[in-house]
């Protein structure tokens, strides 16, 4: 998060307070820089060292139709299967509710550079990304 970005200042700081939740078999939140003790358990059952929270809606954060976002999330998923260990469903949440909802996968195993790639090739402005340690960072990409 250190480098230049074209991305407003105002809409980084939403994309640090937002929820991202998990819907595992116990749902749970990750939240940029807290480390996640139920993101390590997952990470340990699935034995893996890192996953990636994207989506594929509402690209450069701009809100797209309903039948544009179910698509995109629908190539999303189909690349996601591709190379991830395990993909679990979840939404992101604007903290005040100002901005909907969108439908996110948490895909298990993949790497930083695969994740950005991912982020860049449906059009977002960052994705969220942890290591071994469980710690969610917000990954800019632009």
């Amino acid at each position: 998060m250190m480098n230049p970005s074209s991305i407003p200042s105002g809409l980084v700081t939403a994309y640090i307070d937002a929820n991202y939740r998990v819907f595992d078999q116990t749902p749970f939140v990750l939240k940029v820089g807290k480390r996640n003790v139920d993101l390590m358990e997952v990470h340990r059952k699935h034995e893996c060292t890192s996953s990636t929270f994207i989506t594929g809606c509402n690209p450069y954060s701009q809100i797209a139709s309903e039948v544009q976002n179910v698509q995109a999330q629908s190539s999303l998923a189909l690349k996601l299967t591709e190379i991830s260990i395990k993909v679990i469903e979840g939404f992101g949440e604007d903290r005040d509710g100002l901005w909907p909802a969108e439908p996110s996968f948490l895909a298990l195993g993949v790497s930083l550079d695969a994740s950005k790639s991912l982020g860049l090739e449906f059009h977002q402005n960052a994705i969220i990304w942890a290591s071994e340690d469980a710690t969610p960072q917000l990954i800019l990409l632009r």
